[in-house]
């Protein structure tokens, strides 16, 4: 899970306890250390952390809120329950999702086993 979020220079700090950063502009200060934009800042699990923002800042917070249960992972498709993910496939392979903007190409889906041979994975990093 992510947030994106403003932020404006400011003298005071606030406490976060996301799994993570991404700079996407600006500069954050983050236990004493600055850190520009195109940083990617993992953080230690449930450990709080004082952010402020340096410079007008455009943050991604990684890991807001845990999910409520685990999500199976399967290359661009996360879902809580498998059969969406099955059905995503078939909705890829027959073409159904929309083109991205300026791309012409198509990308295949890879050869690789679904998310029934152990590819499950809990998103918000506790399983």
């Amino acid at each position: 899970m992510y947030k994106w979020l403003r932020a404006p220079p400011s003298p005071s700090t606030t406490p976060t306890r996301s799994a993570g950063f991404y700079v996407a502009e600006g500069e954050v200060e983050l236990a004493g250390q600055v850190h520009g934009a195109g940083r990617l800042l993992v953080l230690r699990p449930d450990h709080a952390v004082i952010a402020r923002a340096v410079k007008p800042s455009r943050i991604m917070l990684l890991g807001v809120e845990p999910t409520d249960g685990p999500r199976s992972i399967w290359w661009n498709f996360v879902s809580s329950r498998r059969e969406r993910i099955e059905r995503a496939k078939a909705d890829w392979r027959a073409g159904r999702f929309d083109p991205v903007p300026g791309e012409t190409g198509f990308i295949p889906l890879p050869d690789m086993p679904g998310p029934e041979a152990d590819l499950q994975r809990n998103v918000n990093g506790r399983g």
